[in-house]
């Protein structure tokens, strides 16, 4: 069990459902890892997160870049996470005990079919960091990027060519970031991310839960 460390995410009032997202994650995290500090990574503007330890902010800038100047910021063991994924098993916390300085996840899923990207091989919504320099260098080559690419891919097209500079682990991806279709992950999965269409499906999850919980 790693007591120190932390868990991480950027998130704006841009992002439309991502504050009711995030305050699930939060709980997830809560109630999976309650010795993990929890920070909110956003501009100067948007509101914080009240469940979090820790809201950090600079001003406003594309999605990548923005992200990779906040989490160069800080220092030690840190899990970056989307905020449609949602921590599912204590596994996540052995992953500190490996020798690394970012550790990744591939995008083998058995459940989605497509061709194989050489361009972007690894998913960025999940990422376990030890170095601010890493991100200083991701955000030196999305800066070259276009505007657009910034915006939105820049990350995932700069992870491959920077992450081979460094120790690095990559872990799988149908454990650490498995993407789940209309029912519950597998019980094998440590953390499930509810990637693009499939919001709907967390949306759905957390209308349950609520239910539930009443």
């Amino acid at each position: 069990m790693n007591a120190n460390m932390n868990v991480g995410f950027y998130l704006t009032s841009k992002d439309g459902h991502g504050y009711v997202f995030a305050a699930y994650l939060v709980d997830s995290i809560r109630r999976i890892l309650p010795y993990a500090s929890i920070h909110h990574f956003t501009d100067l503007k948007s509101p914080a997160l009240w469940s979090v330890d820790a809201v950090h902010r600079l001003p406003p800038a594309p999605l990548c870049l923005a992200r990779a100047e906040h989490y160069g910021s800080v220092t030690g063991d840190w899990l970056f996470l989307d905020t449609d994924t949602v921590v599912e098993s204590s596994l996540v916390s052995a992953i500190f005990e490996q020798d690394f300085s970012i550790a990744v996840t591939d995008r083998n899923w058995p459940n989605i079919l497509y061709p194989h990207d050489s361009a972007m091989p690894y998913c960025s919504g999940v990422i376990f960091s030890r170095s601010q320099s890493f991100w200083r260098d991701m955000l030196d080559v999305e800066s070259k990027m276009s505007e657009e690419l910034q915006s939105w891919y820049a990350e995932q097209r700069a992870l491959p060519e920077v992450l081979a500079n460094y120790t690095h682990v990559i872990l799988p991806g149908s454990i650490f970031q498995h993407p789940p279709d209309d029912h519950d992950p597998p019980s094998s999965c440590a953390i499930s991310h509810y990637k693009g269409d499939r919001k709907r499906h967390l949306l759905r999850r957390i209308q349950r839960d609520l239910r539930l919980a009443v």
